[in-house]
């Protein structure tokens, strides 16, 4: 095995903690970029510190709601499949969006995606929906872009100012 750390005690549980991902325990791009990558061979308060860094950010995280958005052809649906699922399993709230040239918009108003290259026309609209509804809090609203959403979402988010984190 590949050793995490020069420091054969933080590389056994850095290990330990990594083998949690499986059963959704750990983020192994977590651990390896916010810990390991950080934690100084020896140094136990290094070790802590890191750690209890990425804690307190997941902490943060896991009083999210995500509001999450795809590109292109991208359908809601899909987009609960391959990002909401595990948003949920976080323990986080999700709910999707979809905007002009998208399967639901296509349907219902035949609006091509040309028509709203500002996504924020279609952020606003869901972010002021979300906090209407009730047990959202705004301070901590993320939004999510998936493939070309990925490119979309930051365009909204300098525009939407309610949003607190940015997943793409």
């Amino acid at each position: 095995m590949y050793p995490l750390s020069t420091d054969s005690e933080f590389s056994f549980y850095l290990a330990e903690v990594l083998s949690l991902s499986n059963g959704g325990g750990a983020s192994t791009g977590e651990v390896l970029r916010a810990a390991a990558a950080q934690i100084i061979p020896g140094d136990v308060e290094s070790f802590h510190q890191e750690f209890k860094i990425l804690a307190d950010r997941m902490y943060l995280l896991a009083t999210q709601t995500v509001l999450a958005g795809s590109g292109y052809g991208g359908s809601q649906e899909a987009l609960y499949h391959s990002l909401g699922v595990a948003v949920l399993a976080r323990g986080w709230n999700f709910a999707a969006h979809e905007g002009p040239g998208q399967p639901t918009v296509i349907r219902q108003s035949g609006a091509g995606f040309g028509a709203a290259p500002d996504r924020s026309e279609v952020v606003t609209p869901a972010v002021d929906y979300l906090l209407a509804w009730g047990g959202v809090d705004g301070g901590r609203l993320a939004l999510a872009g998936l493939s070309f959403g990925g490119s979309l979402a930051p365009i909204a988010g300098a525009r939407e100012h309610r949003l607190a984190w940015m997943l793409v």
